[in-house]
């Protein structure tokens, strides 16, 4: 994995033991391949990832449907509701959460909860000539980083909402 803004072939290091992204340890929080948004390594890929993002799509969608926004004050929650809001004039289908602004709300609440984003524009091979821009997070205790993380989810998406 190379730091794509910079255009520099340095790997990238863990700001905690200095291990490359390709070497691995044990302070990867999270990888995160935006171009498909999935998470492919650290902490969150042993099911904390998949979960939390089908508990936000539910969650949104209930407030959707019952008219109320979420209490969250936040700009990806904003960006999140604009969003479904517009999807849904546009074109009269269901209620979801996009897969990008559910990927960012869950990555800003790791960064908030501890996580540590590394690089900017990371740029890794997905095999054979297909590249894509990752998000790569570090934290010194992973585990601890998402339980608060759950934490925060669990307290914002229960607050008493609100009418839009």
């Amino acid at each position: 994995m190379i730091d794509g803004e910079y255009g520099s072939d340095a790997p990238v290091c863990c700001p905690i033991c200095e291990a490359t992204a390709d070497d691995g340890c044990d302070h990867v929080l999270a990888c995160i391949d935006q171009t498909f948004d999935e998470c492919e390594g650290g902490t969150v890929l042993d099911g904390w990832w998949e979960e939390s993002r089908a508990r936000l799509g539910g969650t949104f969608k209930a407030y959707f449907l019952s008219g109320h926004k979420p209490a969250w004050d936040c700009d990806y929650v904003t960006e999140a509701w604009s969003a479904m809001l517009a999807e849904r004039r546009n074109t009269g289908e269901g209620v979801f959460l996009h897969a990008r602004t559910a990927t960012d709300l869950l990555l800003h609440v790791l960064e908030e909860s501890g996580g540590t984003e590394v690089g900017v524009g990371l740029i890794g091979s997905s095999g054979g000539r297909c590249e894509s821009e990752y998000r790569l997070l570090y934290a010194e205790d992973p585990a601890a980083v998402c339980v608060k993380a759950t934490a925060t989810l669990e307290q914002c998406l229960r607050e008493r909402s609100r009418s839009d």
